[in-house]
């Protein structure tokens, strides 16, 4: 479901991490085709395990992870401010 992805790239834009400079973030132009691609990829395999943390219908947090044989790796997860 790439509208979870997305509203996860949104809320990393809206916190601390998007004013991030090093480009590490889902929402930076650095790594965001090949964080994409990586999403695309565990989505096709099962293994893409996200979290949204809705307030009022209105999306807060997340936790993107990868989530294989057992395994949770956590790859990102933020909030947005206005919610701290």
């Amino acid at each position: 479901r790439w509208d979870l992805y997305e509203t996860c790239v949104q809320l990393a834009a809206r916190g601390w991490q998007g004013s991030r400079t090093d480009g590490t973030t889902l929402s930076h132009a650095q790594v965001c085709d090949y964080l994409r691609s990586a999403h695309e990829a565990a989505a096709r395999f099962g293994a893409a395990d996200i979290n949204l943390l809705y307030v009022a219908g209105e999306p807060v947090a997340f936790a993107y992870n990868y989530a294989y044989r057992g395994n949770v790796y956590g790859l990102r997860a933020g909030y947005d401010p206005m919610f701290k």
